[in-house]
């Protein structure tokens, strides 16, 4: 997945992915029922530097149930360099949309209640890509910014 790809990813605000053209390549414990997901980091815009030596740079997923958010599927994401653990680069993958278009509560609302948080660069800003293809192939990586007074009609 390029996570600065065509409206692929969502960010609270500008990531430093945008500029390096990051895609993350994922293999699975199960195609159908997957619990467990190894991510291999690739900066396209670094002469295709693929990292998948993975007791350098390790990024690991596993489903999870969190109470915090009932009805949500949960991926956590765990984050190793050099065999040392980096909890601070840990997150949660949560859904907050389902596949009828309908918001799940009470993700959504905690989703709009960090966008709009204080403690943001830019409340109420959303940040992603659009991708451009030239005719030669080439891609070009153009950020978009939702301002607040976008994201508020949106949401």
């Amino acid at each position: 997945m390029r996570c600065a790809g065509d409206r692929s990813w969502a960010e609270a605000s500008q990531a430093p992915f945008f500029k390096v053209d990051l895609i993350y390549h994922f293999v699975f414990d199960d195609a159908s029922n997957p619990t467990k997901g190894q991510i291999y980091p690739e900066w396209a815009a670094v002469s295709s530097l693929a990292m998948s030596i993975e007791h350098l740079m390790d990024f690991e997923m596993e489903l999870i149930s969190d109470e915090a958010y009932p009805g949500s599927v949960v991926w956590r994401r765990d984050t190793s360099f050099a065999g040392m653990d980096a909890n601070s680069l840990d997150y949660k993958c949560v859904q907050i949309i389902d596949e009828s278009d309908q918001r799940i509560q009470p993700a959504f609302s905690k989703f709009v209640e960090y966008q709009e948080s204080s403690e943001r660069t830019e409340p109420g800003a959303l940040a992603m890509c659009e991708a451009f293809w030239d005719p030669t192939g080439d891609i070009y990586i153009h950020p978009i910014e939702f301002p607040q007074s976008r994201w508020q009609a949106i949401r």
